[in-house]
C-alpha cells in the first residue's frame, strides 16, 4: 500500500481503502492513463463480472516484505473480518486476458480460483513441482516461493486475492513497512540525507498513527 494512503486510513476508523476505480470516479487521481484505466475496468468486469469494479486487491502471503512494487506498506489483515468475502485467482487477473481495450478476450481454465477453504489447495498445485523438489521448507522460505517481489510488477509473483469488503483499520492485523522503498536513493549528498530523514520521519508517523489500534508495526528489511 501507498503510504498516504496508509497514513489516511490510521486517522479515523469510518475511512475505508478506496480502490483505483473509486478513486477515478471521485477524479481523486488527475493523471492516471485512461487507457490503462479502461484496460483494468474491462479486465475486471470480464473476470469477475459485476463486482469487478468493487472489489480490492491483496495476496496470500506467510509473512514477507509483500509486494512493494505496489507501495512500501505490506497491511496484513484479519482471518475473521475476510475470510468469508475472499477469492483467490493462481496468478494476477490480467495474466488470463489478451488484447487491448475494447477488444478484450479472457482464457482462464477451470482450476484457477480458489475461496478461503480451498487456497491452500490452489497454493499447493501451483507451487507442487517446486514442493517436490526439496523436502526441507521453512516458513521464510515457502513465504518466497509463494509471493515475490523486486520492486517491479512486472516480475512479481503472487496469488491474487480479491476482497469483497470495505476494509478499514479495524481490519488491519499487522503492517510490515520497508521504509528504503519510500524514496529509494543511493546518493550520499544532501538528497541522500534528506531522504533518508523523511524515511526516518515516516517510520515515526507510522507509529504514531497506530497508536490506540491494535497493530503489529514492523520495519522489514528490502530483498537484496
Amino acid at each position: 500500500m501507498r503510504f498516504g494512503s496508509l497514513i489516511n486510513i490510521l486517522q479515523d476508523k469510518r475511512i475505508r481503502y478506496t480502490n483505483l476505480h473509486d478513486n477515478l470516479r471521485a477524479e481523486a487521481i488527475m493523471d492516471y492513463d485512461p487507457e490503462l484505466a479502461a484496460k483494468r475496468r474491462g479486465v475486471d468486469n470480464l473476470v469477475f463480472g459485476a463486482d469487478g469494479e468493487r472489489l480490492n486487491y491483496g495476496a496470500i502471503n506467510l509473512g514477507n516484505i509483500g509486494l512493494f512494487s505496489y507501495g512500501p506498506a505490506c497491511v496484513f489483515l484479519k482471518v475473521d473480518a475476510i475470510k468469508d468475502t475472499v477469492s483467490f485467482l493462481e496468478e494476477n487477473s490480467f495474466y488470463y486476458t489478451k488484447g487491448s481495450w475494447p477488444v478484450l478476450s479472457i482464457n482462464m481454465p477451470s482450476g484457477v480460483r480458489a475461496l478461503w477453504p480451498t487456497a491452500s489447495t490452489l497454493t499447493l498445485v501451483k507451487h507442487h513441482n517446486d514442493l517436490i523438489r526439496s523436502k526441507r521448507w521453512s516458513n521464510s522460505k515457502l513465504a518466497d516461493l509463494i509471493l515475490y517481489s523486486a520492486g517491479d510488477k512486472k516480475t512479481d509473483r503472487f496469488i491474487e486475492a480479491q476482497i469483497y469488503h470495505p476494509i478499514t483499520v479495524r481490519d488491519f492485523r499487522k503492517i510490515l513497512f520497508e521504509p528504503a522503498s519510500l524514496r529509494p536513493t543511493s546518493t550520499g549528498s544532501l538528497i541522500g540525507r534528506t531522504s533518508a530523514h523523511d524515511r526516518e520521519l515516516s517510520l515515526e508517523l507510522l507509529k504514531l498513527y497506530t497508536k490506540g489500534h491494535s497493530i503489529t508495526v514492523k520495519v522489514a528489511k528490502k530483498r537484496k
